[in-house]
């Protein structure tokens, strides 16, 4: 079954994909289009931002787990709630300054298609959010995550 961020970000990045093609073709003959840049870029920040949420639920974000492979079994849930904890932290810190940062350039856009800035910044507050309350709810059920099945944590 396709979901509503699947569907989201395959239509931002076919937007991406679009935008990209029509400034190599109005570059090549000699239109002037710098705003496809700047939408593209705004584009891309949203979907990376939209999809973190997803990836910490479904486990699919990049790590290393060298480290955590060699712990014995009995540190390895103590360390994942700790590595959880963390993310909660500094996913509510870039809230914070994405917010902070969304008011302070409320009233700046961009040079070429003029995109009010705040836009920028509220897809870190969106898309942290959503991180955020993933990493939440990994750490309520944390025996039922896919990161515990990987590590080989039990269930109580």
């Amino acid at each position: 079954m396709v979901t509503y961020d699947e569907r989201l970000s395959s239509v931002l990045l076919l937007a991406i994909v679009v935008l990209v093609a029509f400034q190599i073709l109005a570059r090549w003959i000699g239109i002037a289009a710098t705003w496809t840049a700047e939408v593209s870029q705004l584009l891309n920040v949203w979907l990376v931002f939209l999809l973190l949420g997803r990836a910490a639920l479904e486990d699919r974000h990049i790590k290393i787990e060298y480290f955590v492979d060699k712990l014995p079994a009995s540190w390895r849930a103590r360390v994942l709630t700790g590595e959880t904890i963390l993310n909660i932290l500094a996913g509510l810190t870039i809230v914070g300054t994405s917010l902070m940062m969304a008011v302070q350039f409320g009233d700046v856009t961009t040079e070429a298609a003029n995109i009010p800035l705040p836009l920028l910044y509220l897809a870190g507050v969106v898309g942290m959010g959503g991180f955020v309350l993933a990493s939440i709810r990994i750490l309520r059920h944390g025996d039922d995550t896919e990161a515990n099945r990987h590590y080989g944590v039990e269930s109580n």
